[in-house]
């Protein structure tokens, strides 16, 4: 029905019909909704609202509930005539009693609602107890009809109309409905009428903190009723409540808790602005159902709410998606169908419900679908197949999954996959190309290595032979500058093939043999030392962990010897003067299972790289600089042959350098098996030429203990590689 009242035009049959009756009277049209009222009762309505403290709005309302009330009997024709009375309270206006009498006639080949009004005034008439309960009672039933007329997408009105009435109802000042957010941190006014002379006070009521409210909480969550006669009489228990309170101007009120189950989501009540002396418990017992009334109608708006975002979501995510979406049932019948673009789908939508899969599919795809829908129906697992259609004379590739919903329908998600294949089928094309090329690649190499180094070797060789032969200084110089020639195409030859090799793949890895790490060491220190560099402005040291003297580790010595020449090679080239350090150390000891961390470090005070290089150091024929690449020799193939074959034996390397400092290359080798050696006594007197540093002491003992590196002293004992950390060391 239209929430408004309308005079009728005194000129047209309606009005002047309405106009000749003595009595108030309105006509409700029942294909409209729309009332017309004469002008004894426009007059009525007008003098209200020039008296009354209520809004124009709230009396119109208050008009329509009662005046809609048995109008469905009366269309359906189950009724033919209506009496029904209900009171009237507005302060400083009227008190009494409306009797309305209802019948339904025709005019003009229109069916109307004719209704007589009377009005029994009683100004000074108290209302007893008795009369209060039958007209609440009544009252409760006009708001249940009132929230349950209402749909989903307006029962916020229907709610806000409830709670205009009940202010209207209880005299109240202020009628409201407060709502707990969903972690029942915060509460919000959400529902507000106010009497003609209050100020709304909601905008103001908005996220509230629960806590700051512990006394009024606390009686909500008990289920008690909060009824104040006079708020500056609150105790001190109630401090914030009654200065909260007083800011507004309450001086009373009446609230009941809002419960939904067991879960408290909010509170209903009234303001006064003058005391209330209180009102008997039968009045409490029927608030109290009202506000059962307003639970049930809150949590259906917010089931909707929820229902409606879901559906949003939902709809969104199909629209959004490529794929064709369809809801099958257990026999193949199709039952629903979405889909972003219907330009994917071969048919109308239509064209698919309620049909089988068998009028779109041959039978051997039929078969696949029919065992994949049970299948997902039975262990509600995704099930998945792939299968290629004739589409306007192209074939396409698709990809349908099914996914049980319940136990008689499934989800089915189709994708068209054409592109994906074709890709597939160009990557793989690509693949065995680079495949093909890399074999083509390999051969070449491995023929060209007995063609390289052949007459490499035959070059070496006579440059050695003249290098003893002629003793003239001017020509030992060019000599000298063919031999260092012959041996940088050499290195950068075994680089390339070493190179081809990682990359192919066919690197061997012999971890099967054994080797004795500290005397590795000794035999790369005594080869190292004679070089010039090394003579003349660098100094190399060799410093390895005791506990390595005895023991054999399982490890492909000559890769990790590969490695290690690599980076000290490295280290002496960078170096122009300074120190070069080798460091071999033990982490994670195991005794029982004989295993542990194989630790190397290359550590020099060369030119060093910035943290921004330290990727690029290892990538194949990178150079950092022109400036070394023109003053060193090389093509950029050692590191990164160094980190490929660290990774390949499981190992990982790692780099710490700062420009102009130097630069320090670990290598860790995880859970390396070791066993001890046969012959400890020759391993016992071995001893590199540099300075060992043990942790025996107890000086290296307090660093260590200070350091917090070991909760456990003997670990501290056994462990160099932390020491070295802790202090550089000096041979």
């Amino acid at each position: 029905m239209k929430n408004e009242v309308n005079r009728c035009d005194p000129d047209s049959f309606m009005g002047k019909f309405l106009e000749q009756l003595p009595v108030k009277a309105y006509l409700l049209e029942t294909g409209t909704g729309k009332k017309y009222v004469n002008l004894l009762f426009f007059n009525f309505i007008q003098e209200l609202m020039d008296y009354c403290s209520q809004s124009h709005e709230c009396i119109h309302c208050y008009f329509l509930r009662f005046l809609n009330d048995e109008d469905d009997g009366l269309i359906n024709g189950h009724k033919k005539n209506v009496h029904i009375a209900f009171p009237m309270e507005f302060p400083k206006a009227y008190s009494g009693i409306v009797r309305v009498e209802k019948g339904l006639i025709s005019i003009e080949k229109k069916d109307y609602i004719l209704g007589i009004v009377h009005f029994e005034e009683r100004m000074d008439l108290e209302r007893s107890d008795e009369i209060w309960m039958e007209e609440f009672r009544k009252f409760g039933n006009s708001l249940s009809k009132e929230l349950i007329r209402h749909p989903a997408s307006r029962l916020q009105f229907g709610i806000q109309k409830v709670i205009d009435e009940m202010g209207m109802f209880f005299r109240a000042d202020r009628a409201y409905i407060f709502e707990f957010d969903k972690d029942n941190k915060y509460m919000s006014n959400t529902y507000e009428w106010c009497a003609g002379n209050v100020t709304s006070a909601k905008d103001v009521l908005q996220f509230l903190d629960i806590e700051s409210f512990g006394w009024w909480m606390e009686a909500l969550r008990r289920d008690k009723k909060i009824f104040i006669p006079d708020v500056s009489k609150l105790g001190d228990d109630a401090d914030q409540e009654r200065e909260y309170l007083q800011m507004q101007g309450i001086q009373s009120l009446l609230v009941v808790p809002i419960f939904s189950g067991s879960d408290l989501i909010g509170f209903t009540g009234f303001d006064f602005l003058s005391p209330q002396p209180g009102f008997n418990e039968d009045w409490f017992h029927l608030f109290r159902q009202a506000s059962d009334q307003l639970a049930g109608a809150l949590m259906r708006k917010r089931y909707e709410e929820a229902l409606s975002a879901s559906e949003a979501i939902n709809d969104a995510i199909v629209n959004t998606l490529p794929d064709l979406i369809f809801i099958l049932d257990e026999n193949g019948t199709y039952l629903d169908v979405r889909c972003s673009a219907e330009e994917h789908l071969l048919l109308p939508p239509d064209s698919f419900i309620g049909k089988k899969i068998s009028k779109f599919f041959n039978e051997e795809i039929c078969g696949f679908f029919l065992e994949l829908i049970t299948g997902a129906l039975n262990d509600k697992k995704v099930h998945s197949h792939e299968y290629e259609m004739d589409v306007n004379g192209q074939k396409k590739a698709y990809e349908i999954r099914f996914m049980a919903i319940d136990n008689q329908r499934v989800l089915a998600v189709v994708r068209d996959i054409t592109k994906a294949h074709q890709l597939f089928r160009e990557l793989r094309q690509a693949r065995d190309d680079a495949q093909q090329a890399s074999k083509a690649k390999s051969q070449f190499l491995a023929n060209m290595s007995h063609e390289l180094r052949t007459p490499l070797n035959s070059l070496m060789g006579y440059v050695n032979i003249l290098e003893k032969r002629i003793t003239e200084p001017g020509l030992g110089k060019y000599l000298n500058s063919l031999h260092q020639s012959c041996a940088v195409l050499v290195d950068l030859i075994n680089n390339l093939f070493e190179k081809s090799a990682l990359d192919s793949g066919k690197i061997v890895i012999n971890n099967n043999g054994s080797f004795n790490a500290f005397s590795m060491m000794d035999e790369l220190q005594a080869a190292f030392e004679v070089l010039p560099e090394i003579k003349k402005s660098i100094q190399l040291n060799f410093h390895a962990d005791t506990f390595c003297r005895d023991k054999r580790f399982f490890l492909d010595e000559v890769r990790i010897r590969q490695v290690l020449t690599n980076l000290i090679d490295n280290a002496i080239k960078f170096t122009d003067e300074g120190v070069v350090e080798v460091v071999l150390s033990l982490a994670r000891i195991n005794k029982n299972m004989k295993h542990a961390d194989l630790i190397f470090e290359v550590r020099d005070t060369g030119s060093g790289i910035s943290e921004c290089d330290y990727e690029r150091v290892f990538e194949a024929f990178e150079q950092l600089s022109e400036k070394s690449a023109s003053s060193r020799r090389g093509a950029g193939l050692g590191l990164s042959i160094v980190k490929q074959i660290v990774e390949a034996m499981n190992g990982r390397i790692s780099l710490k350098s700062e420009l102009g400092t130097g630069s320090a290359f670990k290598i860790v080798m995880p859970e390396v098996a070791y066993k001890y050696e046969k012959n400890q006594e020759r391993y016992q007197k071995l001893q590199l030429k540099s300075r060992l540093y043990n942790i025996d002491n107890e000086v290296d003992k307090e660093i260590l203990q200070k350091e917090n590196k070991f909760d456990d002293p003997l670990k501290q004992k056994k462990s160099y590689f932390y020491i070295l950390a802790l202090r550089k060391v000096v041979a």
